[in-house]
């Protein structure tokens, strides 16, 4: 823990810690949330001097709100907007919050692939701009259609290029659609951007002309993550 000296600022009762030094304290933990905090302490004693009620201490000896309390300005994060994240989300096809902390921590980076920052906790991140439950975020009761199906009526659209399906995605949706197809039916149904928009002269995958083996489907990671799960780093499956 870093010394510092108090100054007028920071003096409480006592029996507290100066204002910066229990801060400092209450940020080892890593938390983002009040509701993180809240959490450990009815589970768990704190370091002597350092309140469970620091909005109240330090109300008037520093106190500016618990972003402040919790996380180091230079750790501060922006997340995505709900309904893009949560549109992600849905599209990984996974069933349960431990799933979604688990994707987060051996391949969250790929969401920066399509310029999202997604929270480990989206119930507290979104809980007053969308936030439902785990089954809405997960998208668990949505009965989505199977991917000849879907990709059926996408060809209908007749959009000509990803840019063009991520607005249609954001704008003028009305079929229930991953909007991530390439990550919802990745496993053996995916074929390419031109084949799922029916754009002609697409071919199964295009393998030859990106120079992968025969057959083979870009992986989402194009080889950027050595322990991705779907290609082992070999950029492709």
């Amino acid at each position: 823990m870093m010394n510092f000296q108090p100054t007028l600022w920071d003096q409480v009762d006592e029996k507290w810690l100066p204002f910066r030094e229990a801060r400092q304290y209450a940020r080892e933990f890593n938390f983002e949330y009040r509701e993180e905090w809240e959490e450990y302490i009815g589970e768990n004693s704190l370091h002597e001097g350092v309140p469970e009620d620091p909005h109240i201490v330090y109300r008037h000896t520093g106190w500016k709100n618990w972003a402040d309390w919790l996380v180091e300005p230079s750790k501060r994060r922006n997340y995505s907007r709900f309904a893009d994240a949560r549109e992600y989300a849905r599209c990984l096809r996974i069933t349960s919050r431990e799933e979604w902390l688990e994707f987060l921590s051996e391949n969250g980076s790929l969401a920066g692939q399509y310029g999202l920052t997604l929270p480990r906790h989206p119930q507290y991140q979104y809980k007053k701009s969308g936030w439902i439950s785990w089954d809405d975020w997960l998208g668990l009761s949505i009965d989505y259609k199977d991917f000849e199906a879907t990709r059926k009526f996408v060809r209908t659209l007749k959009l000509k290029s990803k840019d063009d399906w991520f607005h249609y995605c954001r704008n003028k949706r009305t079929y229930i659609i991953y909007w991530y197809p390439e990550i919802s039916y990745r496993n053996g149904e995916w074929k390419g951007w031109d084949d799922w928009l029916g754009i002609k002269g697409a071919t199964k995958g295009n393998s030859q002309e990106s120079g992968l083996p025969e057959g083979a489907i870009l992986c989402r990671c194009q080889g950027r993550l050595a322990n991705c799960l779907d290609c082992d780093g070999k950029g492709y499956y």
